[in-house]
């Protein structure tokens, strides 16, 4: 198992960087609640993971679709099939993945199954920016940002995973990481790392060294 499947994160405590986005969702099981949700942000910041997270914080069943799962045809069915079916647990919820590479009219085709599938069937919708998502899915869903992933957390899950497989990594190392893991705005600027890339580029590390 690699180190991206073997340290993904399992409960709200796992997730790095995104301490608000916790907080609202541990408020919203404490009320026995669940929302249609939007997560959106730049790569490897944790969108996937939290969902995986949610899955299991709040013990319901969860559907994955990625985006070009949208190309095979009757897909819309079988999702509306998985909306109506009445689940074992009090939800279930559909995660959609890269939302925004789906054309509007594909994205106004889940508006009605949301709404009318709502008590059961929770949608949870991933991307990178909310520009070209249609406003009828924004106005349905709760919205959260996932910030990029700073130094100091990236850091920490790094050692963290260094220290459950009894590995030895300097600053160097670490630091080589995180340069090849750098997400980088229009301006030119640093704006945070790619934790999925540094957990990449450390396994690979390691895996040249042993």
């Amino acid at each position: 198992m690699n180190f991206e499947e073997k340290y993904k994160p399992e409960k709200f405590s796992d997730i790095v960087g995104q301490d608000e986005t916790v907080e609202s969702l541990k408020s919203m099981k404490e009320n026995g609640e669940l929302s249609h949700m939007l997560f959106f942000g730049s790569w490897g910041c944790g969108k996937t993971s939290m969902a995986l997270v949610i899955k299991n914080e709040f013990d319901i069943e969860l559907i994955k679709f990625r985006a070009h799962d949208f190309m095979r045809n009757g897909i819309m069915d079988i999702i509306i099939t998985i909306a109506k079916h009445v689940p074992q647990k009090t939800y279930k919820a559909v995660l959609l993945d890269d939302f925004e590479k789906l054309s509007i009219s594909q994205q106004e085709l889940l508006r009605g199954t949301m709404d009318t599938y709502s008590k059961t069937c929770k949608f949870i919708v991933t991307c990178n920016n909310t520009a070209s998502i249609d406003p009828g899915i924004l106005s349905r869903c709760r919205i959260y940002y996932f910030q990029a992933i700073q130094e100091p957390d990236a850091i920490k899950r790094l050692k963290f995973i260094c220290k459950e497989e009894g590995l030895k990594i300097s600053d160097q190392d670490l630091n080589r990481i995180l340069n090849n893991a750098k997400r980088i705005n229009s301006e030119g600027k640093v704006i945070g790392f790619d934790l999925r890339q540094c957990i990449k580029y450390l396994e690979d590390l390691c895996n040249r060294r042993r």
